[in-house]
């Protein structure tokens, strides 16, 4: 892995640069942040790209404005609370899908949350077109799950709904520290 960008909000991005620090001591990786003034973003995206600068620190909003400068120039992109991707329509997943990595990680926990159709957005992001679309996702994963979950769930209900939810998208797409809830 040569080159990685760590998207996360604004609020956050400093926290990322001292974690890294912590962890990996400056000598192992020192990160450039890229959030503040435009000249500023422009030298640390220039330094990235063309540098030997192993990680790059930035906001959703500072990417969007610089994709092009940074397509093709890293082999992991990291998304800091992922779930910003939503759904397939909105601007953040546009532009995230027509940058060029090698790997892809989605930090996140309120898909699982909020709407599974938030769900499918992460999904296809991290390994597009292994659902053909929404509504095969919908029928295969949404509606057992949500179905099992009701209340006068049939037995059979919830062993399906445990099934595709535990043995296709928990074990393929997550690693949590805690699954039971």
């Amino acid at each position: 892995m040569n080159k990685v960008i760590v998207l996360a909000p604004l609020s956050v991005v400093k926290n990322w640069e001292k974690e890294i620090a912590k962890w990996l001591g400056s000598t192992r990786m020192q990160p450039l942040v890229a959030i503040g003034e435009k000249d500023d973003v422009g030298k640390s995206i220039e330094n990235f790209t063309q540098g030997n600068y192993r990680c790059l620190l930035t906001s959703y909003e500072v990417f969007m404005k610089q994709v092009e400068k940074l397509n093709n120039h890293c082999d992991l992109l990291i998304l800091d609370e992922g779930h910003r991707l939503k759904n397939m329509e909105n601007k953040t997943f546009q532009c995230f899908t027509q940058f060029t990595c090698k790997k892809r990680i989605i930090l996140t926990g309120t898909p699982l949350q909020n709407k599974l159709e938030e769900l499918y957005a992460c999904c296809e992001f991290l390994n597009p077109g292994l659902f053909p679309n929404l509504a095969i996702f919908r029928k295969v994963f949404i509606n057992p799950i949500l179905a099992g979950l009701k209340k006068n769930a049939k037995p059979d209900d919830q062993v399906l709904a445990r099934l595709q939810f535990k043995d296709f998208v928990i074990d393929v797409f997550f690693l949590g520290k805690d699954l039971k809830n």
